[in-house]
């Protein structure tokens, strides 16, 4: 059983109560994308704090009025109703084309910083807000977008991200979600007149911890099924990440190397498999971690190409075709780094585009600890003899 700690404050006015934004299972790799929970309920006056769990995945904490109308056909599924066969209908995965999306391919301005808007609509393109429109004002429930933008794994922030609400807001259910993750990563914040008792921290850290368990169950089932390499493609040695099968509003993967070592003799061929669900690297002698995700001093978001671009070596192909879309992938694409004697820094960068196996011949015996620069505590080892 996991046990998490939320802490926060009272029942009271004022309160603030702590909500979890993804969580690292103890003992594994992995990334949630959801809050735990997903349904807080709070008076006029409290603070929602929403705490980061730094798994590699950028996250926000999106509301509004625009929010709330693109999370209304997706709250009743979050709730509990069941999906209906084929997955999510349409009218859930159409409903947010009018929000910005994160990547637009690269780093979208408008949604990756802070952006206030207290009335009126969105604005097209992939600039940032305007100044004035990046001071976060208390939430009074009648902003069009109330976007925190990209929270930093550290900084001012403390990895989290507060929700003021305001004095005046009136009772009811808002919605929130993370903007880079979609509907699955999303929930509501409900209301109530202060006249009203609502659960206080240890309630909520109750409800948390009910959703992660279940959660950690289906990791569970996930990682014992790819230990037994039961969904492993043919062809390779090492696999790299698990994802479940598609049509679920939970949303998880594990984020570990199958087998996390591998035993090779001089002069043999070793090949991983990455998935694109989510992409990885394999990076032998990498830098000291460096974030996938950046902010510089004023404020641009971007990604950072020392982790995501191939270094030392060829990376995937580049083709002039859309990247896939939905669950279809490409055929997987065989890239060969040849030979290597653990001297340099060496990196696949990152398979964006579709599946890749990926090969590494190496010529001189020891032991080649290398990790994903995606994902921090994904790692691995190659011994060899």
């Amino acid at each position: 059983m996991l046990v998490v700690a939320c802490g926060g404050g009272s029942s009271g006015s004022g309160a603030t109560r702590t909500v979890l934004a993804d969580y690292n299972v103890p003992g594994r790799s992995n990334a949630y994308q959801a809050f735990f929970p997903r349904f807080v309920t709070a008076h006029p006056g409290d603070t929602i704090r929403f705490r980061q769990a730094w798994t590699g995945d950028p996250h926000t904490v999106t509301l509004g009025t625009s929010v709330d109308k693109a999370m209304a056909p997706v709250l009743p599924y979050l709730k509990g109703q069941p999906l209906p066969p084929g997955g999510p209908p349409a009218n859930v995965t159409n409903a947010f084309a009018a929000l910005p999306s994160f990547f637009s391919p690269d780093v979208n301005q408008l949604a990756a910083q802070p952006c206030y808007i207290a009335s009126g609509s969105i604005p097209t393109g992939t600039k940032p807000c305007p100044k004035a429109q990046r001071r976060e004002p208390a939430f009074d429930g009648t902003q069009t977008f109330f976007n925190s933008g990209f929270i930093p794994y550290a900084g001012n922030n403390g990895n989290r991200f507060d929700v003021k609400l305001s004095d005046d807001i009136k009772p009811g259910e808002y919605a929130f979600y993370c903007v880079v993750h979609g509907p699955q990563m999303g929930g509501a914040i409900t209301v109530k007149p202060r006249s009203v008792k609502v659960p206080g921290q240890s309630s909520i850290d109750t409800a948390a911890l009910r959703q992660l368990n279940r959660f950690a169950d289906e990791l569970d089932k996930l990682h014992a099924a790819f230990v037994a390499h039961q969904t492993a493609p043919p062809g390779e040695d090492i696999l790299a990440g698990a994802a479940p099968p598609a049509g679920s509003l939970d949303s998880f993967d594990l984020r570990e190397f199958y087998p996390s070592t591998f035993h090779a003799k001089v002069g043999q061929k070793v090949t991983w498999y990455l998935s694109t669900q989510p992409a990885h690297t394999v990076s032998f002698r990498v830098p000291s971690y460096v974030s996938v995700i950046t902010v510089a001093k004023d404020g641009t978001v971007s990604g950072n190409p020392d982790t995501t671009e191939p270094r030392n070596g060829p990376g995937y192909p580049q083709t002039d075709a859309p990247p896939p879309t939905g669950d279809q992938l490409p055929a997987p694409v065989t890239v060969d780094a040849g030979s290597y004697d653990g001297s340099k820094f060496l990196s696949s960068g990152a398979n964006f585009q579709g599946p890749m196996f990926y090969s590494v011949t190496f010529t001189k015996p020891g032991t080649y600890n290398y990790a994903c620069l995606l994902h921090p505590r994904m790692v691995g080892k190659v011994v060899v003899s």
